[in-house]
């Protein structure tokens, strides 16, 4: 058992994450009057740390939810990729901040954390889509998502056609597989939207935020890269993958809870009066 009530794991990332993205935005203020050492300080040695941790504590519970469920099912296997999408990211992490590589390793290391982790978490979404879709939720996407996952598909294509002949080709799906990932997500809210609230619902929209959010990490930082935005707002958009790492520590948070809970109600009730 966990050496604290599972109630409390969802509302300490919660704060945490609050209290890292506050001090990151200090960070980010100081730097605009000319301190960018601090900020600099932060995004090597405050931000790595903190990916990290969040990544490890994601990894931890979604190997516990492994043995959750009976080997053979679609929901073990969901967990099984999860945790391995996560401990890629881990190690992109720790390839790209931690070890000393070379150029290809840090190349592979971005590669790792980037579209190789998106191929494992799409394909763990798709498994629990399944599952929703056994169960008879109605998974469909409405006009307002089909304008938002337009938009973008064709940021997407955009940065595809403008990097084809000057990025590593296989960096280049990232953007692709995002979009894809972001069509999942949006399926998911609309499948768990139909549960009226709970915490197996908060667990799959925690992952439709850490998607989104990694998606608006995206477009910003390509903005302000293209000189669509001011280059004082990057950071901005290195700074929104702080919650998203959260988000996804809170995924399995919220379903470890949410089988806890089932637990404590199965021995209250088998319970002697």
């Amino acid at each position: 058992m966990t050496r604290f009530p599972s109630e409390a794991i969802p509302r300490r990332i919660i704060i945490f994450a609050i209290l890292n993205l506050f001090v990151g935005l200090c960070f980010w203020l100081v730097s605009l009057i000319g301190q960018v050492s601090a900020l600099q300080f932060y995004f090597e040695r405050i931000g790595p740390a903190v990916l990290l941790l969040f990544g490890v504590l994601e990894l931890s519970l979604a190997v516990r939810l492994i043995g959750s469920y009976h080997f053979d099912t679609e929901m073990c296997w969901a967990w099984v990729l999860i945790a391995l999408s996560a401990a890629l990211r881990i190690g992109g992490i720790l390839g790209i901040y931690y070890l000393i590589l070379s150029q290809e390793g840090r190349l592979l290391a971005v590669l790792i954390s980037g579209p190789l982790q998106l191929v494992f978490l799409g394909w763990a979404l798709a498994l629990v889509l399944r599952v929703f879709a056994r169960l008879e939720y109605v998974l469909r996407v409405r006009p307002l998502d089909w304008i938002l996952l337009a938009l973008f598909g064709a940021f997407a294509l955009w940065t595809l056609s403008a990097n084809l002949f000057r990025a590593n080709t296989w960096l280049l799906f990232s953007d692709p597989l995002l979009c894809c990932v972001l069509l999942e997500v949006v399926l998911l809210y609309r499948a768990v939207s139909q549960m009226k609230g709970g915490l197996v619902a908060a667990c799959w929209i925690s992952y439709g935020v850490a998607v989104v959010l990694t998606a608006v990490s995206t477009v910003a930082i390509a903005a302000s890269s293209y000189g669509l935005t001011p280059g004082s707002l990057m950071p901005l958009g290195y700074l929104v993958l702080y919650p998203a790492a959260a988000a996804f520590a809170l995924g399995p948070a919220f379903q470890f809870e949410a089988i806890s809970a089932a637990k404590r109600s199965a021995d209250v009730t088998r319970s002697p009066r």
